[in-house]
């Protein structure tokens, strides 16, 4: 970088990470019990639960791509 120049931001601002944080701090218990659930239900039972969970990772997968900033 040359001198004088001021450096270029990348990224989110501290406010913008600190959303993120709250808004992951008021989800993420709401959704604990559908990930301890399956740790108490049969084998087969639980394997009927990551069933669909696992189909769709693939949707996940897709929109966190498009959503990605690079």
């Amino acid at each position: 970088m040359a001198a004088g120049r001021p450096a270029r931001r990348v990224g989110a601002s501290g406010l913008t990470h600190a959303g993120d944080l709250l808004f992951g701090h008021l989800v993420v218990p709401a959704l604990l019990p559908l990930v301890r659930l399956p740790g108490r239900l049969a084998p087969g039972a639980s394997r009927a639960w990551a069933r669909p969970l696992d189909t769709a990772t693939r949707p996940f997968d897709v929109i966190g791509y498009w959503g990605s900033p690079s």
